[in-house]
């Protein structure tokens, strides 16, 4: 049976009734449970305090096991849920229950209030808080470790947790509430019940029909009617209804069909379309808008905008620009879409939409409020269009006209018949003229008429047969000057590929052609003497050849080295040597023809190809060109007030006859060139086969040279030096002698120089030196009578750092007097450095050691030597002494450094006598020393025992 209104106001009146009862059981069990709260808190605190100081008493004594059975005695009372003791690391010390005892009291399956532990150790007092429920209470109390002796309590504290039973003291009062409670309930359905009863006839079934009709109302039948028999207030109320469903039923197809026309605009429309609640919740979404985002409208309806298709970030930066442009301060989120709509406006703006896919779209949004009748807002309306396109558009527009007037370039658009119709900036800057002179010119305002008519005729045929041109060309500025561009043409055509344009791109090369001839020197010519260097001397060499090659013609490569430019460069400085090698390039250059070249491969080296090529090459032209250019280099150079003079030696190659190639040519000039410098005859040479046979020689004797001393090929043999007056030893030469196993006994004129080339020289004359000094210890043991040993010097030892320190050190070994030690030097081996020659010859001297000048005549500047050099003894080269008897000018020579000697008290040896005549002319000169064949060859020193028992003898 269905329930009447006047039924369902019985049971609302019975309603009432329970719940007044109910309310009142409430609200007196409240008042109980918070007596009974009251009452148990205040019990509860005094026996917090009764535990606290229970415990720290035990604590204070050392009986720990009293709190466990405090604990334990605690669990049996009816009231007490549960006492936890923990210690100050939070562990667990008692427990009501043993199992939690060593744990940590947040891991305990208890329901405790973690903020009341914290608080209870951080005041250090009691703390009392309530079960949510009010089934129990809890009570903490800080439990300390105290110090016995002073009695005070620390701040290293557990907490005592109790927990009292709530529900034991309420439950007894609370029972005769409830049986109260009941009566008043029971009495109350009574009275509920009578009611229904004189309702239910009377309104109930006419509530019933008018129910019926309108549930078949709602259900779509908008034909049917409500008719009720007795004619009272419910039968108004049904009249009422059934007019309202009739005006309804109209409104409602109007409705339906405004709607349906609605959604076919809106569906229809090219436009992303979604509509919102005023609370932002989508409540349309357009096919425009699906295809935009991707999203099915059902995916997104009832969602909330903006969190459905927007960037949070750009929504937090659209709510700054709110704040600084309008003043509006609105927090990130649907407010801002609709802060300028809820106030009548239109809003629009550029936003970014998040497809489904997480691509962004960028779109231009335009929002409206709708409003109803009374102007309250029903819901937003937004438009939105994609304009990727449009975005894209203005990207490159924006970037070809950055591109455009940024350029380096210059760039010039001209019309189909060449008139200028824009120009970039970088055109102005370059060319000087400015926009609005050029523009609607012709493109030829920068002529420079350097180039012929032909020039122009070849590229615009190529610019009409390519659509393209570029190559280098010359302009001319606003000021007359012209200047190299490359030049780049591009044809502009349209869709009907008519010429619509043409663009013109240049850039000034003005630098880059200087630069590529800065380049071009510094890559090919020497930046000294500007002369080509060695690389463009070997491609001018190699298209000589090549072209000689093919012409079946001859011609000459000159290689040339300057004679004592060691010596200017190391005496006046490089600047001075510099200035001398500019002045050198210069003499040579204009020496020769233009055609010829003239290179410098670096130091004093030169090189000269003679470009005239012949069948036949008549090498009187080219010894005529060598005798020039050495007279020109023999003339003096006038540096810093300086005449310094310098020669020069030359070797010449011809091709094809001594090269084929450019090595084999430079190879062979090279070692003419060297053969000239070892000449004293001439200062030039032509290359000879022979040459290279020599060089393989020196080649083969360098490198047996390198094992000699490893493998004890070298020996010493000794000449004695003789008082002539009577005959006997003074002391020996020392000299070196090589015996190869192959190339058998070597001449030290030969190996000697080789030996300095290589840096081999200063160890070679250390073993000379040791053994020297070794050999005269052995004779001082059985010989009293003194006499000395001379030992020769090269000018390479004279120039090492270490030679002084050297010589000390051995004579110190092996226990020898320096005053029984001559050193011998040659003129020659102290022209590079005659300052440092005559600081370490005086060191030797003070330290006791004698100095002879060996081939005394000789060399240069003897006078001057003599002179300066700190030097006991001279030494007359054996030439003086061998032409003396049929030579008056040897033997001037001699009368004149045995007159210089006896004036400067030096003693004067006479080298190379071989004949009793030479001795005896000697001697009556006034030359009482002599050393040579007439005495004694060079001899080993086994045999040198055997002068000690013929008529030579040593000096008493």
């Amino acid at each position: 049976m269905r329930i009447s209104l006047k039924f369902l106001l019985a049971l609302l009146l019975f309603g009432f009734a329970l719940l007044a009862t109910l309310v009142s059981f409430i609200i007196s069990k409240q008042q109980v449970t918070d007596r009974v709260t009251k009452t148990i808190t205040k019990q509860l605190l005094n026996d917090l305090n009764l535990i606290q100081s229970e415990f720290e008493r035990y604590i204070i004594y050392g009986q720990a096991e009293g709190i466990s059975q405090s604990v334990a005695a605690k669990s049996s009372e009816i009231d007490t849920l549960l006492l936890v003791v923990t210690s100050p690391n939070g562990k667990v010390r008692a427990s009501t229950s043993p199992v939690d005892i060593g744990k940590y009291w947040k891991q305990l399956n208890y329901e405790f209030n973690s903020k009341q532990y914290q608080r209870v150790l951080e005041k250090n007092t009691s703390s009392v808080w309530s079960s949510t429920e009010n089934q129990w209470i809890d009570g903490m109390v800080p439990i300390c470790q105290s110090n016995f002796q002073i009695s005070l309590r620390n701040q290293q504290c557990g907490v005592a947790i109790y927990r009292k039973d709530l529900t034991y003291k309420t439950n007894e009062v609370l029972q005769g509430i409830i049986t109260q409670s009941v009566y008043i309930g029971i009495g109350s359905i009574i009275g509920a019940i009578f009611i229904l009863i004189i309702t239910h006839y009377l309104i109930t079934e006419r509530v019933i029909k008018i129910k019926n009709i309108l549930i078949r109302w709602i259900g779509g039948e908008r034909d049917v009617q409500i008719q009720l028999n007795i004619n009272d207030e419910l039968s108004d109320i049904a009249s009422l209804i059934n007019e309202l469903v009739q005006r309804f039923s109209e409104e409602e197809e109007a409705l339906q069909r405004s709607e349906q026309l609605k959604q076919a605009i809106i569906n229809s429309a090219n436009y992303s379309i979604i509509a919102t609640s005023p609370e932002g919740i989508i409540t349309s979404f357009n096919k425009s808008a699906e295809y935009l985002l991707g999203f099915k409208a059902e995916e997104l309806v009832n969602k909330k905008n903006p969190e459905a298709f927007h960037d949070k970030h750009e929504v937090s930066r659209k709510a700054e620009e709110l704040k600084h442009r309008f003043g509006i301060d609105v927090q990130p989120g649907f407010d801002v879409f609709v802060a300028i709509p809820s106030m009548g406006e239109v809003y629009e703006d550029e936003w970014t939409y998040v497809h489904k896919n997480g691509d962004k779209i960028p779109v231009h949004l335009s929002i409206t409020a709708l409003f109803n009748e009374q102007g309250d807002i029903e819901g937003y309306l937004s438009i939105a269009y994609d304009i990727s396109a449009k975005k894209k558009n203005e990207r490159d527009l924006y970037l070809a006209e950055k591109v455009f007037n940024n350029t380096n370039e210059a760039i010039m658009i001209t019309d189909e018949n060449l008139n200028i119709v824009n120009i970039n900036q970088a055109y102005c800057s370059i060319t000087g003229f400015s926009k609005n002179y050029a523009i609607g010119k012709k493109a030829n305002i920068a002529y420079s008429g350097k180039h012929d008519k032909l020039f122009y005729e070849e590229m615009w045929q190529k610019i009409a047969h390519e659509n393209h041109w570029s190559g280098e060309i010359w302009n001319r500025r606003k000021d007359g000057e012209i200047f190299p561009t490359w030049l780049t043409i591009n044809t502009v055509r349209g869709k009907d590929n008519r010429i619509c344009n043409y663009i013109g791109l240049f850039k000034d090369i003005t630098q880059q052609k200087l630069a590529a001839e800065e380049l071009e020197k510094l890559a090919y010519y020497d930046q000294l003497t500007q002369l080509p260097n060695r690389v463009l001397f070997n491609e001018r060499l190699d298209r000589m050849i090549i072209q000689a090659n093919r012409e079946n013609k001859r011609f000459a490569l000159m290689y040339m080295d300057l004679n004592r430019f060691k010596y200017v460069n190391d005496t006046y400085g490089h600047e001075i040597g510099d200035e001398l090698l500019i002045q050198v390039a210069q003499r040579l250059t204009k020496s020769v023809r233009e055609s010829d070249t003239v290179a410098r491969l670096g130091g004093d080296e030169f090189t000269i190809i003679l470009s005239e090529q012949k069948e036949l090459i008549n090498l009187n032209d080219i010894t005529g060109i060598a005798n020039k250019l050495i007279n020109v280099i023999n003339q003096p150079f006038m540096i810093n007030n300086l005449n310094l003079y310098v020669g020069t030696s030359i070797g010449i190659s011809i091709y094809p006859n001594d090269g084929t190639d450019t090595s084999s040519l430079c190879k062979n000039a090279d070692t003419a060139m060297y053969k000239a410098k070892e000449s004293a005859a001439a200062n030039y040479k032509f290359f000879a086969e022979y040459m290279n046979k020599e060089n393989h020689s020196r080649l083969e004797l360098e490198s047996a040279l390198r094992s000699a001393m490893k493998n004890n090929e070298f020996s010493l043999h000794y000449q004695p030096i003789i008082n002539i007056t009577n005959q006997k030893i003074l002391g020996f030469e020392a000299l070196l002698r090589w015996q190869h196993p192959h190339l058998g006994n070597i001449s030290p004129e030969h190996f000697i120089p080789i030996a300095e080339d290589l840096g081999l020289i200063n160890e070679l004359g250390d073993w000379v030196f040791c053994h020297a000094l070794e050999q005269l210890r052995e004779w001082k043991t059985n010989i009293s009578q003194e006499f000395y040993i001379a030992i020769n010097l090269s000018a390479k030892q004279l120039q090492s750092n270490t030679l002084v320190t050297s010589l000390v050190n051995t004579i110190e070994e092996y226990q020898i007097n320096p005053q029984n030690i001559h050193i011998e030097i040659t003129e020659t081996s102290v022209i590079s450095d005659p300052e440092m020659a005559v600081k370490k010859l005086k060191k030797l001297r003070d330290i006791g050691f004698k100095i002879s000048i060996d081939d005394f005549g000789t060399g240069q500047s003897s006078l001057n030597y003599l002179k300066k050099f700190p030097i006991n003894t001279i030494k007359i080269d054996k030439t003086f002494v061998k032409s003396a008897e049929s030579d008056q000018v040897d033997m001037a020579i001699v009368k004149a450094v045995l007159s210089i000697a006896e004036s400067m008290d030096l003693a004067v040896v006479a080298e190379g006598v071989e004949t009793k005549s030479q001795e005896k002319l000697l001697l009556g000169e006034g030359c009482k020393i002599g050393q040579g064949y007439l005495y004694s060859k060079p001899l080993p020193a086994s045999q040198v025992k055997q002068l000690f028992n013929r008529k030579l003898r040593l000096v008493e």
